[in-house]
């Protein structure tokens, strides 16, 4: 339904903006159609020169073509005449640009009007080249060691916290390299998997073994001790990296008697271990067996069988220079957590006709409610990645409970579906502020959550200074007190904003030229560099407050 040629030349391509209710849109221009011509540059974002051979495409992907020699580009685009009683066409049109070694900036939207500022207004799309990180890896025995695989580790903010989170991971080829290309800027780290390198490998289990261990960027055996790499915008970051022979020794946990065809799962806690398994369940002897270098390591197991309750259990283990055999563990069912909801509604609409929620997940996947719901509290792993683990769901006399939740360190993010969270603790421990601990033993303390609705209204202007105002602006409050939650809202291109959800609070407001990555809202810390960077506002229960917010510069969102 779209004629496209290949060559950068000028082309006439037909926009299909489908009208509400219709079933499709004609498949070339005919009379009383709107024509736009679309034209404009693609540029490297860092030396602002042009960039040929880059494709430039629709966000819904149904027109795209190719930058000539001089990085621009043409194409027309034709727009049926709407017929009458059929609704609106969309008003908008969403582009992006593609060209390998280089990125579109995360929190840049390019968004153009379809009237006629389209035809006589050249677009500018910007690439950022991307980063990248190459390195070496020795050991002792070798210059060079072959088929390591070396994983990469970015801290990045999710849910207004900082968390380390796997990013990619490699192996190293003949000669020992590896590479990471197209990476965004950030904070990242390197470490490697346990190794065996060319050592012999034993005749039989449990016998004392030579292995390379983790290992770090820096050469240790820790994050914490670890160098970071901070990349930025066609960074290229050479790393080098050397394994030291280990002596390994056998572990072996009992597992007390299970049922017969249970199957336990073994990892060691920590982001140094993320993806690598030193540990395998030996049924015969229902036991899990693995070996270690000296060391301190906590060590999570979790079994499954069918029909039955999930169960685990967390070892605490301590490795000196010599086999260890702990005393047999008993796996008790994984915890299930009570949550308690509080709504303290000033609104008392009819809140039993909602639907069902849906829930988007860490890893892009949707997560459904069986029941309608006022919130959902979802558990994000602080020892496992950052991974979502749990989601509360009604039990059977109504109230919500979180099952099969393993012991660990959990941050706890929450999705309400009226009003906002007031407060959440488990044990007095405010879990806005501090993770959710859950034991190894002992039941968990219930979750109580505390709803209400009694929003203030900000509304203002973005102030762009000497420059344009963007085609749209976000506009964000950080809470700067114990009060107070993570906001945003939009300015258009009169550059005002109506927030109408600010739950009561101190806030630092600030404008950003498009949509800014994940912010740290919830450490305190991190926000000290927004500081003077926009107004500071306390707004009242149910108040109307008014303020004029400065738009940052792209250098301050990057």
């Amino acid at each position: 339904m779209i004629r496209q040629r290949s060559s950068s030349a000028r082309q006439t391509v037909l926009l299909l903006l489908c009208l509400a209710g219709a079933t499709a849109c004609p498949a070339q221009s005919t009379a009383g159609d709107t024509v736009y011509h679309l034209h404009g540059t693609v540029i490297d974002g860092v030396t602002g020169k042009p960039l040929p051979r880059a494709l430039v495409k629709s966000g819904d992907q149904r027109l795209a073509t190719m930058t000539g020699t001089d990085g621009k580009f043409s194409i027309d685009i034709s727009v049926p005449e709407r017929p009458a009683g059929h609704g609106n066409f969309s008003s908008s049109l969403f582009l992006t640009a593609q060209k390998p070694g280089y990125l579109m900036q995360q929190n840049r939207m390019a968004l153009f009007p379809l009237n006629d500022t389209l035809s006589s207004t050249p677009v500018e799309l910007k690439l950022m080249p991307a980063a990248a990180v190459i390195g070496h890896v020795s050991s002792a025995a070798t210059d060079f060691a072959a088929g390591v695989r070396v994983n990469l580790l970015l801290h990045q903010v999710q849910d207004g916290q900082f968390l380390w989170s796997p990013a990619g991971t490699t192996t190293t080829n003949a000669h020992g390299d590896f590479r990471f290309p197209g990476l965004r800027p950030g904070e990242y780290a390197l470490v490697t998997s346990q190794w065996a390198g060319d050592q012999p490998q034993p005749a039989q289990r449990g016998t004392i073994t030579q292995q390379y261990p983790p290992t770090f960027y820096g050469d240790v055996r820790n994050l914490a001790g670890a160098p970071r790499l901070h990349l930025h915008y066609g960074d290229t970051t050479p790393t080098e990296i050397h394994l030291h022979l280990a002596t390994y020794y056998p572990v072996t946990i009992p597992i007390t008697s299970g049922p017969p065809n249970q199957s336990v799962n073994a990892r060691l806690v920590g982001v140094e271990n993320l993806g690598n398994s030193p540990f395998r369940y030996n049924r015969a002897e229902n036991a899990v067996e693995g070996s270690l270098p000296s060391g301190d390591y906590t060590l999570q197991l979790s079994a499954m069988a069918p029909g039955q309750p999930q169960s685990s259990a967390q070892v605490t283990l301590h490795v000196d220079s010599s086999p260890i055999r702990t005393a047999a563990i008993a796996l008790a069912p994984a915890a299930s957590i009570q949550v308690r909801v509080h709504p303290e509604f000033t609104n008392q609409e009819d809140l039993t006709k909602q639907q069902p929620p849906s829930v988007m997940l860490g890893n892009g996947s949707t997560f459904r409610a069986r029941q309608p719901q006022l919130v959902q509290i979802l558990l994000r792993s602080e020892d496992n990645g950052g991974n979502f683990i749990g989601a509360s769901q009604p039990s059977a006399n109504g109230d919500l409970v979180i099952e099969n939740v393993q012991p660990g360190r959990y941050f706890v993010h929450q999705q309400p579906f009226h009003g906002y969270v007031a407060s959440i603790t488990s044990g007095g421990v405010d879990l806005l502020a501090h993770p959710l601990i859950v034991n190894p033993s002992g039941a968990p303390d219930p979750i109580d959550i505390t709803l209400r609705d009694d929003f203030a209204t900000l509304t203002g202007t973005v102030n762009p200074g000497d420059g344009p105002l963007p085609r749209m602006s976000v506009v964000v409050l950080l809470p700067t007190g114990s009060i107070g939650r993570f906001t945003q809202s939009y300015a258009g291109l009169d550059g005002k904003f109506t927030a109408t959800n600010v739950p009561p609070g101190s806030y630092r407001v600030l404008a950003f030229p498009g949509q800014p990555l994940q912010l740290p809202y919830r450490d305190a810390e991190a926000l000290h560099r927004y500081d003077n960077k926009g107004p500071s506002v306390t707004v009242a229960a149910g108040q109307s407050q008014q303020v004029d917010v400065p738009l940052l510069d792209e250098a301050e969102e990057d």
